[in-house]
């Protein structure tokens, strides 16, 4: 995944007192993200009761805070953060520029929170930052629990200079110390404790340093990537420059020597550390008034490009399933921003009702988190890359719409039209196929423009059996087939096996993402089947409707996904997630066939299957969007072309086999051409959509939506439109004269100064746009799930290898 920065800057905080109250307040703006940016002018200010918040933080330092304390301390740091309240000016306030930031996020895109506060804000734990969704206030409001987000920590500090990531299995050099006055350390229990967390990761090659000194430690640390702290962080104030003022000073304690962030930078700088792991009780620890004073961002100081720590204690069982997760994900390759997501999740999961989830603390100064490109071994470094793969089920502000109603729970903010099984990011809702949105951006079905095109029963998410799709020509896919069956021939020359044998990765990669694309495609099928044969029949009916029929189909469907399940291809977490929401569908409907007529029992399993539905379609969605974009066929026919080279140069004579197999190569090189021809298409189709979705979804107040603004989003949607060149898709081929159209209508009106009429068009536009991506999204899954299943066998040939 890739992430974009959305910085944040805080500034001008101060205490005053009012009566027996003490107000804090500082201002906060927006510096850059993908939804735009704040002048210094437009920076809000804000206020709170800092007496009460400090009162609220002891209770979270203490585990005194229920999930509903929780939740009410994420809200009161989320609008201190990302303010919403109306500016007099109608200008921009910073929620919306989150809000826009997330609509614009591609698929495998996230939105990187970087918080650039002053000393007196960096003791807040903004980590626990809450966001409510739309349909209830559950966990999921919590930024941090979200993959899709991630909280950095920003000192103001220039960026590093891009390194490359480190290549290979990744040395981690661990040191467990022990500290003079301070409590004892359980070396035997510490060791445990990082055996069980490290247990079953690959591509990690650990050093360990007990009882470590300075001097032990200098030795273990050139070549290593990761510094990891397993010991006592200490904390004392000292006088500041200031007369009258004191500033706290963090330390690692290693047995009788106190070391400070410069003297261990200097010792890790140049030993070609990138990230330091520290896992000391109070490491993450900040005193409000100095910002070097801890520990952790005194080695970013130092270069350290980035710092895992701590802000408040930890239990063992989260601190194991954190490091678990976290180290997982590194060795397989992710980004330290999802690394730490992964954590995050494994420590809630470890504890639902606990806080230790919202520990750790990401300090980075790289400029991207890409700091280690995973174990040495392909097949290791993608089955920790699949083992710590987290998905969430609901995104920001997403809700399931269907016919004139809203289920689970009422929405805030702006309802728009969105063809079924779409991602969900922003204030947007999932309109059922054939659902109405009832707002004034129209309804779902047949789609009306105000310009000169008008489009038919828009895609819905599935492509209709006379739907009309661009697949691989069968001759090319026939011949494709004949060369891997030669191929299997010819391996059996060991000097074509070896040729093969050290690409293996290659095939293997191949195979595998084309079994996954497979699978969610079987997966994604039977929840549309589940959608139309079970939950549309159940709504078109009455409470009377037999159910026992309806059951029986469901049953079936949940059979195909559980066999689909039964392989290694599936998130082991997704599935979990899954199969619960399936079983809950299961229980209410054996509990409405029990209580027949009963209205109760009926509204919970539509609400249930609706539930599994809106959680689930839109990942298995996203899921063979991802798998087609890994397919990677240009490798395998360079694989392919080696093997031909190095047969000929074997067998000189002209050979009817060797022709059929070049044959066969040329053709696999035109569905590669085709194919990424497609996903090249399809990434930029996405991206202008989202584009579009700033200015008809982003939710620009009327007041600032002037014809000099309207023709500054529309330039940058023609920029977003310039990229698609011809030849294009059939699905896009269709309708690009009408795109062209509606084009010209937007740039007449903008000219003209018609705001009303450029906006209208534009709203036109988008829908157009939307709706021949996902006839493409459609045709690009097709186009793939043929390929994989009928000219892509490459499991025989793995096992002759």
């Amino acid at each position: 995944m890739n992430y974009q920065d959305m910085i944040l800057e805080v500034s001008d905080a101060e205490t005053k007192r009012d009566g027996d109250k003490r107000i804090g307040a500082f201002k906060v703006r927006v510096l850059t993200s993908p939804g735009g940016e704040m002048t210094v002018n437009d920076a809000m200010t804000v206020e709170y009761d800092d007496k009460n918040l400090q009162s609220t933080l002891t209770k979270l330092d203490r585990r005194e805070l229920d999930t509903e304390g929780l939740i009410e301390l994420g809200r009161t740091l989320a609008a201190l953060l990302l303010p919403i309240m109306a500016k007099k000016d109608g200008a921009t306030n910073v929620r919306e520029f989150f809000a826009r930031s997330l609509v614009t996020l591609g698929q495998g895109t996230g939105l990187r929170l970087r918080l650039r506060l002053p000393s007196d804000l960096t003791v807040l734990p903004w980590e626990y930052a809450y966001v409510e969704r739309v349909g209830g206030s559950g966990m999921d409001g919590f930024l941090a629990l979200d993959p899709r987000i991630a909280i950095v920590r920003h000192e103001m500090l220039a960026a590093l200079v891009a390194e490359p990531a480190l290549s290979g299995d990744i040395k981690v050099v661990t040191a467990f110390a022990a500290a003079e006055g301070l409590p004892n350390l359980d070396f035997d229990e510490e060791m445990k404790l990082l055996n069980e967390a490290l247990h079953g990761v690959d591509g990690l090659e650990v050093k360990l340093c007990p009882q470590a000194t300075l001097s032990k430690l200098q030795p273990l640390l050139p070549g290593a990537g990761i510094f990891h702290f397993a010991g006592h962080g200490d904390f004392t104030r000292q006088m500041a420059a200031k007369p009258g003022t004191y500033q706290g000073v963090g330390f690692l304690a290693f047995g009788d020597e106190r070391i400070d962030a410069e003297q261990m930078g200097v010792n890790l700088r140049g030993q070609g550390i990138r990230l330091a792991v520290l896992a000391g009780c109070n490491t993450g620890r900040r005193d409000g008034i100095s910002v070097w004073s801890g520990i952790a961002p005194g080695l970013v100081k130092m270069e350290i490009p980035a710092v895992v720590a701590n802000q408040y204690t930890i239990t063992d069982k989260c601190a194991v399933a954190f490091s678990h997760q976290f180290y997982q994900a590194l060795a397989g390759g992710l980004p330290i921003e999802r690394a730490v997501s992964a954590g995050r999740i494994a420590a809630y999961n470890a504890d639902k009702t606990g806080r230790d989830w919202g520990v750790p603390v990401l300090y980075l100064r790289a400029a991207n988190g890409q700091l280690f490109s995973g174990a040495a071994h392909p097949t290791a470094r993608e089955r920790c890359r699949k083992a710590a793969e987290v998905d969430v089920a609901v995104r920001a502000n997403e809700v399931n719409v269907k016919v004139g109603t809203v289920s689970g729970g009422q929405v805030i903010g702006e309802q728009i039209n969105r063809r079924e099984g779409d991602t969900i990011q922003g204030n947007q809702t999932n309109v059922a196929a054939g659902g109405q949105a009832t707002n004034n951006t129209g309804i779902s079905g047949t789609l009306h423009f105000h310009g000169p095109v008008t489009f038919n029963s828009g895609y819905t998410g599935a492509p209709s059996s006379t739907a009309t799709t661009h697949e691989p020509s069968r001759d090319d896919l026939a011949s494709t087939n004949t060369g891997f069956g030669l191929l299997l021939e010819l391996i059996k020359n060991p000097a074509v096996a070896d040729v093969v044998g050290r690409s293996k990765e290659v095939l293997d990669g191949t195979y595998h993402q084309a079994v996954k694309l497979k699978i969610f495609k079987t997966v994604h099928d039977a929840l549309h089947n589940i959608e139309s044969g079970c939950l549309r029949v159940i709504e078109a009916g009455t409470v009377r409707t037999p159910l026992r029929p309806i059951k029986i189909k469901f049953a079936t469907e949940v059979r195909h996904i559980q066999e689909a399940f039964e392989g290694e291809y599936v998130n082991a977490m997704l599935r979990d997630e899954m199969e619960e929401q399936l079983k809950l569908v299961t229980d209410a409907f054996q509990g409405a066939v029990d209580a027949s007529g009963d209205a109760r029992s009926h509204e919970r399993l539509v609400g249930e299957l609706n539930m599994l539905l809106s959680r689930f379609l839109s990942r298995f969605n996203d899921g063979i969007a991802d798998a087609a974009a890994e397919l990677k066929l240009d490798r395998l026919v360079g694989l392919m072309k080696a093997v031909q080279q190095k047969s000929s140069a074997d067998n000189p004579s002209h050979d009817p086999n060797l022709e059929a197999f070049l044959q066969s190569i040329n053709a696999l090189q035109r569905i590669c051409n085709e194919l990424t021809k497609r996903v090249d298409e399809h990434t930029r189709l996405q991206r202008l959509d989202s584009q579009l979705r700033i200015v008809c979804v982003g939710k620009i107040p009327s007041g600032e939506l002037t014809i000099e603004r309207l023709a500054t989003e529309w330039s940058r949607i023609t920029k977003k439109r310039s990229f698609l060149q011809p030849p294009f898709s059939p699905e896009l081929e269709l309708v690009n004269d009408d795109l062209c159209a509606l084009e010209t209508a937007i740039k007449e009106a903008v000219t003209k100064g018609d705001t009303q009429s450029g906006l209208e068009s534009i709203r036109d536009y988008f829908q157009a746009v939307s709706s021949v991506f996902g006839a493409a999204d459609a045709s690009l899954k097709n186009f793939c799930i043929r390929l994989c299943e009928e000219s892509l066998p490459l499991k025989a040939i793995l096992q002759a290898c």
